[in-house]
């Protein structure tokens, strides 16, 4: 039987990786194994070559440079622009077009689209958003809905979204849950965080938060919260930020550059780095105002961190009774969360074992291949 052609839009994969660029690049890796499919990348070219992306020890101009287009409203709109006007180039069919990041490219010739929304935060709330991110999403979303033959989603709160926003049957939407990479994400040698904390001056204790240092993670709050933390545990503790520099966050830096003694901002980290960070904090509080999935918490929790996360959105579905959760909008109320898990052993032992089993319910292969198998369906000859 001869095998269905695939495409998989993998642009992201070309820069350093944040979440989306996660579930595109370790999707696509656990699919190469299919017998049914023979696989193809598009990078504004096409390739049956998945590549790595590129790792936290690339040359530093590469970071100069990805940082700089990532502030810069221009230099995107010519990037997404030049992506659009390439896949004209793209003369091939194929029997499927998988889209994992929201939007179609228009013209990628395939019998069936699959398309992937993790979210609606760009329409939900546009302030928390670039201007250009917002007119591309907006320009292109009703394109998709249309062409699209069917949707996956991340959360059945994304599900539910999607269906009342659009109007789309719920039988056209697959729900299939994120993973993350159980190599990376674990327990390590106690000597081994040792080293890694000397090298990257990491504070002996401290509060972590991961993620794109922009408006919809409500960082603001977070850091209000955390000055108003009593004085022995501010003295205690530090509050480490990791992430990309992101956009509209020179308030944030404000208070990063007041607080120098207290707040740490490490940069953009590796997967491994990660996880090194992840052992060596207290908690991770992550008070992100709105998420499809977010999966920094299931990072945590498969190293044994404990997490404070927001009771909103998809957060509750995703990690049930294995979080503390936390009103996103009242600084009080994280500040009193972080206090409490902070002073409670009991309770912070407790939130380790269950995130840590909560954790395992999710890998990336089970998401392979229930996307292998929505595919499939598709192809009842492959059934």
């Amino acid at each position: 039987m001869q095998k269905k052609k695939i495409i998989i839009n993998t642009i992201p994969l070309l820069v350093k990786l944040t979440g989306v660029g996660k579930y595109i690049y370790e999707v696509s890796r656990n699919l190469t194994n299919s017998d049914s499919f023979n696989y193809h990348y598009y990078y504004g070219y096409t390739s049956d070559k998945l590549i790595h992306p590129p790792k936290q020890d690339a040359k530093k101009s590469f970071s100069l440079v990805y940082d700089y287009l990532l502030k810069s409203n221009t230099l995107r709109n010519i990037i997404r622009r030049a992506v659009f006007s390439l896949s004209n180039l793209v003369s091939k069919k194929f029997d499927l077009y998988w889209e994992p990041n929201h939007i179609l490219l228009p013209n990628i010739k395939s019998d069936i689209k699959i398309t992937t929304i993790h979210d609606l935060s760009v329409i939900k709330n546009p302030e928390r958003h670039p201007a250009d991110r917002v007119r591309y999403f907006n320009k292109n979303i009703t394109q998709t809905i249309l062409n699209s033959h069917h949707f996956i989603t991340v959360s059945k709160f994304i599900k539910q979204e999607i269906t009342e926003y659009f109007g789309i049957s719920p039988e056209k939407i697959t729900v299939i849950y994120n993973g993350f990479n159980q190599d990376i994400f674990k327990k390590y040698p106690h000597e081994t965080l040792i080293t890694f904390s000397k090298k990257r001056n990491i504070p002996g204790n401290f509060i972590l938060y991961v993620g794109t240092i922009e408006p919809r993670k409500n960082l603001k709050n977070l850091i209000l919260a955390y000055l108003e933390l009593p004085e022995k545990l501010k003295k205690q503790y530090k509050l480490v930020l990791t992430g990309y520099h992101g956009w509209e966050n020179s308030e944030i830096f404000n208070f990063i550059k007041k607080e120098r003694e207290n707040i740490i901002y490490t940069g953009y980290m590796d997967e491994l780095e990660l996880a090194y960070l992840y052992n060596l904090a207290k908690v991770l509080v992550y008070p992100s105002i709105y998420e499809g999935f977010g999966l920094p918490p299931l990072e945590a929790m498969a190293c044994e961190t404990p997490v404070i996360t927001s009771n909103v959105s998809s957060m509750p579905e995703i990690y049930e009774d294995a979080a503390f959760y936390i009103d996103p909008k009242d600084p009080y109320d994280i500040k009193q969360a972080v206090e409490t898990i902070l002073e409670d052993n009991i309770l912070l032992e407790n939130l380790k074992q269950k995130g840590k089993e909560r954790s395992m319910l999710f890998s990336w292969e089970n998401s392979a291949k229930n996307h292998l198998k929505l595919f499939k369906s598709f192809f009842p000859d492959l059934t």
